[in-house]
């Protein structure tokens, strides 16, 4: 009943080119939105993975992540 929290983690590459995530949900849905809301990036993750972030410019970022009835969100940066 209503939203329940996802949980997972991310980390940036040391590059800052590759975003990881980390989490035991299965068969997510994946998008970035910049600070102003404009959707960046939106793609299909199964579980833990990896994807480039190298085409988004130095800034701040959300990620939210979705599955089933489940979201979460989080901020990160990136300072190339």
């Amino acid at each position: 009943v209503g939203n329940q929290k996802l949980q997972f983690s991310i980390t940036l590459s040391p590059m800052q080119d590759t975003l990881n995530v980390d989490t035991n949900e299965k068969e997510l849905t994946c998008t970035v939105f910049s600070l102003n809301g404009q959707q960046m990036m939106k793609r299909k993750l199964n579980g833990s993975d990896s994807f480039s972030v190298q085409m988004l410019d130095n800034g701040m970022y959300f990620i939210q992540l979705k599955s089933g009835n489940k979201k979460a969100t989080h901020k990160f940066t990136i300072n190339r």
